[in-house]
């Protein structure tokens, strides 16, 4: 097989572990409360795909809430706007090997890997909060664009977890058209949704 990049290993490795654990243990196979695993984005849902990127990369390849200058975000003003008594930003999950690296320097000058942004949809969202999450989706497809186009990182990849709502409906009627949406505007960040098969 021919050489894979960080984004292929991930989207041919690892992305259909996440799309098999998630449709044995989401929120969305226990329709009347959250279920044993998977109870914040923050926390499981991130951890989650963390720990499978980690199976895949290798344990000191794959880093949480890596920092980012506000400098990179000057294009996003409203991302600055949610965060702005923050003085740095960050990326959920950064797979970026950095063993070569000796300083700080290297930290901000050298081009990251893989920048992974992660939102998720419970089953127990309140009036609005869907329509905030998906909004929250496109400004991080945005963002992964504009550090991408910066020379920061060399991929991007937005997943958004629909775990549908109590009932059994996903919050996003059609993912493909959302998916292709955002292929337009952010290419070549890759933008995956996952829901319950």
């Amino acid at each position: 097989m021919d050489y894979l990049n960080t984004k292929e290993k991930f989207l041919l490795n690892v992305w259909p572990q996440i799309e098999h654990f998630l449709d044995l243990y989401s929120q969305a196979s226990y329709k009347q409360w959250y279920g044993p695993y998977i109870w914040s984005e923050d926390g499981d849902l991130k951890r989650i795909i963390t720990h499978f990127c980690e199976d895949e990369f290798g344990l000191l390849v794959v880093h949480n809430e890596t920092s980012i200058s506000k400098r990179h975000f000057l294009r996003f003003t409203e991302q600055l706007k949610i965060n702005e008594r923050k003085k740095k930003l960050s990326i959920d999950i950064d797979v970026t090997d950095a063993r070569e690296w000796q300083n700080d320097n290297d930290y901000r000058n050298n081009i990251h890997e893989l920048f992974i942004e992660v939102k998720g949809m419970k089953n127990d969202l309140a009036f609005n909060d869907d329509e905030k999450k998906i909004e929250a989706f496109k400004e991080d497809c945005k963002k992964l664009k504009g550090l991408i186009d910066d020379g920061y990182c060399k991929y991007g990849i937005s997943i958004l977890v629909d775990q549908g709502d109590k009932e059994g409906n996903f919050y996003i009627p059609d993912k493909e058209i959302l998916i292709r949406k955002m292929n337009e505007l952010y290419s070549p960040v890759i933008p995956l949704i996952w829901q319950k098969k």
